[in-house]
């Protein structure tokens, strides 16, 4: 499955159907033949954007364009760029490009361009991997959900559950293990991974078959580039197929020698 020529293709398809109010990560992932929580977390990692903010800088660029031209009005760009209401594209035009659609023509407004995704060679550390199989485990505890596909947001919520003690309370379930951020359809959580069920256990996960990815680093960097290397090069292989099961960042307690933190990202394969 070969990552970069998916986006691309999805971009592509985008462009074509920006006035399209019904466009979403779902019509878009079918069009691409990839499952949608797979395609989002895809599109993040590769291009730095969030799918629903691609849309919308492209959906406003494109209408600052088309309230240049003498014939344009601020309902029909509206519609063009799928907003249901003048008023609901007003506001997010003026987010965006800091002045109101009436202004357009003579305020210099802000360009973002259709990207172009394409393989970069560069020296960084190989990936590596093992697969490992693993016995039944447990993932206990319980806290705010994100979507898998926003990095930003799911590195705040560590933040946030260092801060409010989730962390702390996780550390002390009984036969805890280690931290691990969850991965399951499209959303993104913390919980302890434990050798052993307790009345904090929320996920079970049977005797399974894991691609174990290490990872070393300043974290959130170190953790976005294996899964950018992930994508791109692993995954194009074709050599595994990923089984339907929670998709793991493992997190371990002690620094690495480069001053950042060590983890791994277990992938599920079917065997």
């Amino acid at each position: 499955m070969d990552w970069v020529d998916i986006i691309q293709n999805a971009i592509s398809f985008i462009e074509e159907e920006l006035g399209n109010c019904e466009l979403s990560a779902e019509l878009i992932a079918k069009h691409v033949h990839v499952s949608e929580s797979h395609f989002s977390r895809a599109f993040n990692i590769l291009t730095g954007y969030s799918l629903s903010k691609y849309i919308r800088n492209r959906r406003l660029s494109t209408a600052g364009e088309q309230l240049k031209k003498e014939n344009a009005t601020v309902s029909d760009v509206a519609l063009n760029a799928g907003y249901d209401s003048p008023e609901a594209f007003s506001k997010a035009f003026k987010r965006f490009h800091g002045v109101n659609p009436s202004e357009s023509k003579i305020a210099k407004l802000k360009e973002f361009y259709p990207l172009h995704v394409k393989l970069i060679l560069t020296q960084e550390r190989p990936l590596t991997f093992k697969i490992k199989s693993e016995e039944q485990f447990f993932l206990n505890g319980e806290t705010n959900i994100v979507p898998n596909s926003n990095a930003d947001a799911t590195a705040h919520l560590w933040i946030q559950c260092k801060a409010n003690g989730y962390l702390e309370r996780c550390c002390r379930f009984s036969h805890f293990d280690t931290l691990v951020g969850i991965s399951i359809a499209d959303y993104y959580t913390i919980k302890a991974k434990c050798s052993q069920s307790s009345d904090d256990t929320t996920i079970i996960v049977p005797p399974h078959k894991w691609a174990i990815f290490p990872c070393e680093g300043e974290m959130p960097e170190a953790i976005l580039r294996t899964w950018n290397q992930i994508y791109t090069s692993w995954m194009s292989k074709g050599e595994y197929e990923i089984a339907d099961l929670p998709q793991l960042e493992v997190y371990f307690d002690f620094e690495s020698n480069d001053g950042g933190y060590s983890c791994e990202i277990w992938i599920p394969v079917k065997e």
